[in-house]
């Protein structure tokens, strides 16, 4: 989902239908590329799930689908949107929560799962606790 607001074109997409606070058609949304570039932007934008299309009548409709983004990431659009509009470059912190943020979420998926294997392979590999011959106290007289 992240990844298909990397594009400056896409952004500018989302940042224009979270603005209107409606749907609006295709052509309404004035961009500085060809029609097909266009379409293909707006296939990116609802194969990632950002939008949703619909035709009325020969008009075909985009809507911003904020409700699910927000359940998604809670807040992540209005900041985006807010630094867009401030004319801040969002590229770097998107890329960095494109990427940051998967493998914090495997690393809190493994804990959670395998969490009492970690700890029995860390205690069985003296991983985990004291160091070894320490008595359980580090820096004793007897260590010395």
């Amino acid at each position: 989902m992240l990844v298909a607001l990397v594009d400056p074109i896409r952004r500018r997409i989302v940042r224009e239908l979270y603005a209107a606070r409606r749907e609006l058609a295709c052509g309404t949304i004035d961009l500085p590329v060809s029609n097909s570039t266009v379409t293909h932007h707006f296939h990116v934008l609802r194969e990632a799930g950002l939008i949703r299309q619909y035709y009325a009548g020969t008009s075909r409709m985009n809507a911003l689908r904020s409700d699910e983004f927000e359940q998604a990431f809670p807040g992540l659009l209005r900041v985006l949107m807010e630094a867009a509009r401030a004319g801040f470059l969002v590229v770097v912190p998107l890329a960095l929560v494109v990427f940051v943020v998967p493998v914090v979420v495997l690393i809190v998926v493994v804990v959670l799962t395998f969490g009492e294997v970690v700890v029995e392979l860390g205690d069985e590999w003296g991983l985990v606790g004291p160091p070894r011959g320490t008595g359980g106290l580090i820096g004793t007289a007897g260590d010395q």
